[in-house]
């Protein structure tokens, strides 16, 4: 018995320690792709330096944003009938952290009569979002979650209802082509219905119908007519197919892996594929990094970008699960599960973003789950994301040469810089490096 007993030990010792080394080698491959994929080397031409003055000059460059998409869903600015909004302290808090927003398009809420819709108050806060570089989204434009079908499409036929879908993504797409570039096209796509089931629920008063629904023949050419609809709007958009489970769920994972796959031998119009990463909904699941960095690689074969859509872990003091971690939800532990994510996301080198599902804890889908508390102030969660993407994760650079060739260089991580021209100390021009609209390979031209 007792030998019996020191071979369990033994063999749960090594276990555990044979997972410690797996996570902490995929740790160190994440940060070494963030040097690695996440920087770049900048080359800038300075025309008007004559080459005896080259020793005067000097150069700082600071990042002020991001290639990749840090972001937040950004309902707060939408909602209405509910208690007001400090709007002057969410929006500076909301900018400083994050690049990326997400609007609501559930078409309950967007249109709840035929007609009616938000459409005017979404396009005041995209254009606040524009204005401070902020890339939007529109979320999601299918679904058939009762949010996703209002109750007055019951006054409509199987093939009418579906050709008003039809119509509703063609024109929220092209109203907003020249503000909102990304689109999630179709909403959890493994666990919902065929149009005509949804219809006919819908007619019954049936809620949360898209759960447990297993039908691939039928929903695949109804799922690539959504795409194809959103495609011919707006050509030029990226079009996500969007999914909750696969991280933590094999046999999920394996569904949405071969719903993609149809999907591509179907041509469909797919850009991108999106990871929920808050499930179960209140399971309150701590993934491991080789959950997360398992489900990264497993999609990786589609050669797509990979989007984290919708995280949101909790400071609620529920239980732990999943096995990676034991203990509750705190402050402590909602930062440092963000940080773990945040890193293997940023550190994968095919996934393009990452979106925290919920600002503040005042307006919030998962009890607990934002990043600022009911007034706006800031929790753990929120300081530990602000020092990854504000600190560690930008380029700040002082007092850089011009060289002979009146050029200078320097690696930074990929976004958009200020650029200070200093002469003898002195300021003597300030510009800005778009990194969307820069050539690689070629030089940053600056004109004194």
């Amino acid at each position: 018995m007792k030998s019996l007993l020191l071979f369990y030990l033994i063999f749960s010792f090594a276990t555990i320690s044979q997972a410690q080394n797996k996570n902490e080698e995929i740790f160190k491959t994440a940060r070494e792709n963030i040097e690695k994929h996440r920087k770049t080397e900048f080359l800038i031409q300075v025309e008007g330096i004559e080459k005896n003055e080259l020793k005067n000059f000097e150069i700082d460059v600071e990042q002020t944003s991001h290639e990749f998409l840090f972001g937040c869903i950004i309902f707060d600015l939408i909602r209405d009938g509910e208690t007001p909004l400090n709007e002057e302290l969410f929006k500076n808090q909301f900018k400083k952290l994050f690049n990326f927003a997400v609007f609501p398009f559930y078409w309950a809420g967007y249109e709840p009569k035929p007609g009616v819709t938000k459409r005017d108050q979404i396009k005041e806060v995209v254009q606040w979002c524009l204005q401070n570089n902020i890339t939007c989204k529109g979320h999601p434009l299918a679904w058939t979650h009762t949010a996703g079908t209002p109750k007055w499409l019951t006054e409509y036929s199987v093939e009418e209802s579906k050709k008003l879908l039809e119509e509703r993504i063609k024109k929220i797409v092209d109203d907003f082509d020249d503000e909102i570039e990304i689109w999630d096209v179709f909403n959890e796509v493994i666990h919902t219905v065929n149009w005509e089931t949804a219809m006919a629920e819908n007619a019954e008063g049936t809620d949360n119908r898209y759960v447990g629904r297993d039908f691939m023949s039928e929903r695949t050419d109804f799922i690539d007519s959504c795409f194809r609809w959103a495609h011919e709007a707006n050509p030029e958009a990226h079009l996500i197919l969007n999914e909750f489970g696969i991280v933590s769920n094999p046999d999920l994972r394996r569904q949405f892996y071969e719903v993609v796959a149809k999907l591509q031998e179907m041509n469909t119009p797919v850009n991108g594929l999106g990871i929920q990463a808050h499930e179960p909904h209140k399971g309150r699941v701590y993934y491991s990094p080789e959950e997360i960095w398992s489900t990264f690689q497993d999609y990786s074969d589609f050669n797509l970008p990979l989007h984290i859509t919708e995280l949101i872990p909790v400071s609620n003091g529920d239980s732990i699960k999943g096995g990676y971690k034991t203990g509750t939800w705190t402050e402590k532990e909602q930062a440092e599960f963000a940080e773990m994510i945040f890193t293997l996301s940023f550190g994968h080198p095919d996934v393009a973003s990452i979106n925290w599902w919920g600002f503040s804890d005042k307006n919030i889908w998962q009890e607990n789950g934002g990043l600022v508390d009911d007034n706006l102030q800031p929790k753990q969660v929120y300081s530990t994301l602000d020092k990854l993407i504000n600190s560690e994760w930008k380029t700040r650079k002082e007092n850089l040469q011009v060289q002979k060739n009146n050029q200078f260089s320097f690696r930074g991580f990929k976004g958009d810089y200020k650029i200070v021209v200093k002469h003898r100390s002195k300021i003597l021009k300030e510009t800005n490096l778009n990194y969307k609209n820069h050539q690689l390979n070629k030089p940053f031209s600056i004109n004194l």
